[in-house]
């Protein structure tokens, strides 16, 4: 899909100048030059801007679950930390059995997987699976893109 921008550069609509260019999520090749590493730390910086936005507003009004937790599975196992269900439960900042019930749809849906702890087999873990990490990586090369005035 191409995107149509109209830039006003004068005081009329003759005066403007128009760019076309590819919509990142749709070109992969237009996105590829960004590292593992920015699309980490963009990732951390949407997480933990969404959890300073209860210090304005009641969490009540602000629920999204399902992406409060892939943006703390994709956060947070980069940065090497390893998350249990009820950790990912708590990420979500919503009651445990809402949170849980959440969990089973991401699962279903191929977003996640549970594997169990080598040390302690009654513990899983959470980790994004295959198709959940290949979607998350195209949103955030996406708004890395849009907010870098590249896309």
């Amino acid at each position: 899909l191409l995107r149509l921008e109209l830039y006003l550069d004068g005081d009329s609509i003759e005066d403007g100048h128009v760019r076309i260019s590819r919509f990142a999520e749709h070109d992969p090749e237009a996105a590829a030059d960004v590292s593992e590493d920015e699309l980490t730390e963009l990732a951390c910086r949407i997480y933990e801007s969404r959890r300073q936005r209860a210090r304005f507003l009641s969490m009540s009004l602000l629920g999204e679950p399902v992406w409060d937790m892939l943006l703390a599975l994709y956060c947070f196992t980069a940065r090497g930390r390893r998350m249990s269900v009820s950790s990912l439960c708590y990420a979500s900042s919503v009651p445990q059995t809402t949170a849980l019930r959440w969990v089973s749809v991401m699962e279903e849906r191929k977003l996640i997987a549970k594997v169990k702890d080598e040390k302690d087999g009654r513990r899983l873990f959470v980790v994004l699976d295959e198709h959940g990490r290949d979607l998350m990586q195209r949103y955030l090369r996406s708004i890395h893109n849009s907010l870098a005035g590249s896309g």
